[in-house]
């Protein structure tokens, strides 16, 4: 299995960051090494680690006090150096209760680099900023990709769970205090003509936004979504069946173009619905880039 990304620790940093660190990236739809979540009873330690670093795309590396006493992680640091010599921007440290002095004495090399400090950004903000370097499609549409993975990931889900995803949105901060109104006039329709899929009240839905990198893009993108929705349900026999799992389909082909995956997850759809829904979606759409996020298998 390939993951995105290998968190390299000391064990006294699990409970004050790391395992909270791990949960919110994984919220992020990013594939993350692990031991909690990777090691199995039995499982060779020193075989699950090398499989873990040679298969990880990135390597965050948790410097500490007691980091820099250790030797499994000291192991993990060279492993990951050679990485980076081979392939350029590899390792993405945080700084965990250390001055560039600590680090000076233990790594002039990881000194130089830019890091994350965990004294001046919370969990869900350090996660954000990993999942820009890791996963950049996700930070830039990551409401989209929070209610996709949240509603759709198990495509039999006919039944969105509001409080569920409200919660994992809500979890990242906020990027923009306020929206223009010309982008509210724009949410308020295609809130109305999504409403019975999505459920989400008119303020929820702008306040959604206001998460997102790039309102503007999304709200494009979510316009989209609406129109495709309502040329498509004319086209379905049981629409009162059908509804949510069309605003899952529609939702899903925002996010990726690899129709032999769509034709699987949304396999109660013939595929010349699911073909007619890439066509115009693509003619809806003022974005011509909605593609680029890699759908969570």
């Amino acid at each position: 299995m390939k993951y995105d990304l290998f968190i390299s620790h000391a064990s006294e940093d699990k409970e004050t960051l790391v395992r909270p660190l791990a949960v919110a990236l994984q919220k992020l739809s990013i594939e993350v090494w692990y031991d909690e979540f990777t090691l199995t009873v039995g499982d060779s330690l020193s075989k699950s680690i090398d499989l873990g670093l040679i298969n990880s795309q990135f390597g965050l590396i948790v410097l500490s006090k007691d980091f820099f006493a250790k030797k499994w992680p000291d192991y993990e640091l060279r492993s990951l150096l050679s990485k980076e010599i081979a392939y350029d921007k590899v390792i993405l440290p945080i700084w965990h209760g250390i001055t560039k002095d600590d680090l000076l004495t233990f790594s002039p090399y990881l000194a130089d680099k830019y890091a994350l400090n965990s004294e001046n950004s919370s969990i869900e903000e350090l996660a954000l900023d990993i999942c820009k370097a890791v996963k950049p499609n996700v930070y830039e549409n990551l409401t989209r990709t929070m209610i996709y993975e949240a509603l759709y990931e198990n495509s039999s889900k006919k039944q969105t769970n509001k409080i569920e995803v409200k919660d994992l949105i809500n979890s990242f901060p906020i990027r923009h205090e306020s929206l223009p109104i010309e982008l509210i006039n724009r949410i308020k329709i295609t809130n109305k003509v999504l409403q019975d899929v999505f459920h989400f009240s008119l303020e929820e839905t702008i306040e959604d936004f206001k998460h997102d990198t790039n309102p503007a893009r999304e709200v494009a993108i979510w316009e989209a979504i609406a129109s495709t929705y309502i040329d498509l349900l004319n086209k379905i026999d049981d629409k009162e069946e059908y509804k949510n799992y069309l605003g899952g389909l529609l939702l899903h082909i925002s996010l990726t173009n690899n129709k032999e995956e769509t034709y699987k997850k949304f396999n109660m759809f013939p595929k010349k619905i699911i073909n007619k829904a890439y066509v115009l979606f693509a003619n809806n759409s003022s974005v011509k880039n909605t593609h680029l996020v890699a759908i969570k298998r």
